[in-house]
């Protein structure tokens, strides 16, 4: 069956098997991560450490899973990460791990959507890339966003590396609130240890 809604990740369910299945993803990485924060939830809920058991917790909330026509049972949950966000963030006056919300969330994020939706084939090239300085439009978010996926890194592993707490860096890359001027300096040289390049974030006037 097709998701109503193919952006994002979705999940669909079929009744005759008993099972889910994760759809629209290209990224194995991004799967990998967004299973072990499900993992860690579901463990929380009394579903054993089954990223299927939290999907079926989600399917149990009110407006989450669309049943196809026909009553077979069968159907999906689409944005699963948006799903799956609002659920921790409900649930967190209870017994689910705020890191784990936390990692969910992230799903959530317009930015981190991206990872969902496929990029363009680039040519491969020997020469050796430019340092990575953005185009002068892209704002400081997007910028320290782009940088922090190329590094595979969440946003604790970027909050560690520069040293600035989780809530600033979420709030960064949220576009919420600008890093003053000497948390850029951080940024670029936790970015450019782990690229092995020169990173420029340029501040936007």
């Amino acid at each position: 069956m097709q998701p109503p809604d193919s952006d994002g990740l979705s999940a669909t369910w079929d009744e005759d098997f008993r099972e889910w299945e994760l759809q629209d993803t290209p990224s194995d990485s991004v799967l990998r991560r967004f299973k072990s924060a499900a993992e860690q939830a579901a463990s929380k809920r009394d579903k054993g450490r089954s990223w299927p058991g939290f999907l079926s917790l989600l399917k149990d909330q009110e407006h989450t899973f669309h049943e196809a026509e026909g009553g077979s049972g069968d159907g999906c949950i689409p944005r699963v990460c948006e799903a799956a966000a609002d659920y921790c963030e409900s649930q967190l006056h209870y017994d689910i791990d705020p890191s784990v919300a936390q990692r969910l969330e992230e799903f959530r994020h317009s930015r981190i959507m991206r990872a969902f939706s496929p990029t363009p084939e680039t040519k491969t090239t020997t020469e050796e890339p430019p340092p990575s300085e953005p185009p002068r439009a892209e704002a400081i978010a997007s910028q320290i966003d782009r940088l922090r996926e190329e590094c595979h890194w969440t946003m604790e592993t970027l909050a560690a590396k520069t040293g600035l707490s989780v809530r600033s860096v979420q709030r960064h890359l949220s576009g919420d609130a600008k890093p003053y001027e000497r948390n850029i300096p951080a940024y670029e040289r936790a970015f450019s240890k782990q690229l092995k390049r020169d990173v420029v974030i340029r501040q936007m006037s």
